[in-house]
């Protein structure tokens, strides 16, 4: 890492635990995002430089209202219990970014080491009135959401609209921060498949994963291995998330416009922990996980809604003009 993009991503890191980031100094010390792994191709024409088709650059400092705000709250110490005995979910956060839900570790010396989830790809649809540019929209699961290495893996759709012709793409990823994220093209889905996403950290050395992608409709099945960047980027498992995101490019262009993805069905959600050295895994459901909506301060763009002990709801709302 750059010494700058250090500094940057330290600076970055100690303004989201104070708990707040002022909007002048997300412009500033550009607050980019960690959470977001490809898009596509350059789009001189529409404002937006972007980088080759599948690809842009990941950064270590993170967005606003980032999860790990929550380690400074009250609510924080209800999510070192397990989740059995929770009783109430924590405050609600909103993001620039980020919509979902977001779940921390039980208890000291515990560490996510697996997260799930079914979801129904949506249709691939345009806001209404919309004008040219690119539209992006990222559903995936994480483990260690706020830290530098972020272990992910979900698709993404693009559509690109230029004068009366739009471009559409969709595709599956995995991406272990800060490494460049890698495409999974042989994976293949419509809207209206029910995908399964499942990743897995070894817990006994917290530098591999697991990642399994299945199509329900089709039966594919493709499995993937991932190691860490480094073995200073073991996974800690403090938290694991279930998240819809909207791309965020820098301070100047800022970020993308969400697709019309209507609203996402996610069923089968759960996560797993297990004790540093080995032991029992415990596992949870979505009670007890905190609700990230995105908006910017005045307007919110997502709806989330938790319809059972493993089921959610992730709606998306236009955003007025």
């Amino acid at each position: 890492m750059k010494p700058l993009t250090l500094l940057f991503s330290l600076l970055g890191s100690m303004l989201v635990l104070a708990g707040t980031v002022p909007r002048a100094a997300e412009k500033d010390l550009g607050f980019l995002l960690s959470g977001h792994p490809h898009i596509p191709r350059d789009t001189g024409a529409l404002g937006v430089k972007l980088n080759s088709p599948r690809h842009i650059p990941r950064y270590t400092s993170f967005h606003q209202s980032h999860p790990a705000i929550l380690a400074q709250s009250p609510a924080a110490q209800r999510l070192s219990h397990p989740v059995s005995h929770i009783s109430n979910a924590p405050p609600d956060q909103y993001s620039i970014n980020w919509a979902g839900l977001v779940y921390e570790a039980p208890a000291p010396g515990q560490r996510f080491t697996f997260i799930g989830a079914y979801l129904v790809v949506p249709e691939y649809r345009l806001p209404p009135n919309a004008a040219d540019a690119t539209y992006l929209t990222a559903p995936w699961v994480g483990i260690d959401a706020g830290t530098p290495d972020l272990f992910q893996a979900g698709f993404t759709i693009v559509m690109t609209k230029k004068g009366g012709n739009v471009e559409t793409e969709a595709f599956a990823w995995i991406e272990w921060l800060p490494q460049e994220s890698i495409p999974v093209p042989e994976f293949q889905f419509k809207p209206g498949d029910t995908l399964e996403i499942r990743i897995f950290s070894d817990w006994n050395a917290a530098t591999h994963g697991t990642i399994t992608f299945v199509n329900h409709n089709t039966g594919q099945r493709v499995d993937k291995d991932l190691d860490a960047p480094s073995p200073n980027l073991a996974l800690t498992g403090r938290t694991a998330e279930w998240i819809v995101e909207k791309v965020y490019i820098d301070p100047q262009q800022g970020s993308l416009p969400l697709t019309e993805f209507g609203a996402i069905h996610w069923t089968n959600c759960y996560a797993e922990s297990k004790p540093v050295g080995g032991g029992d895994i415990v596992r949870y459901d979505l009670l007890g996980t905190t609700k990230f909506f995105i908006g910017d301060g005045s307007t919110v763009w997502t709806d989330v809604a938790i319809s059972g002990p493993n089921d959610f709801w992730l709606a998306w709302k236009p955003r007025p003009e």
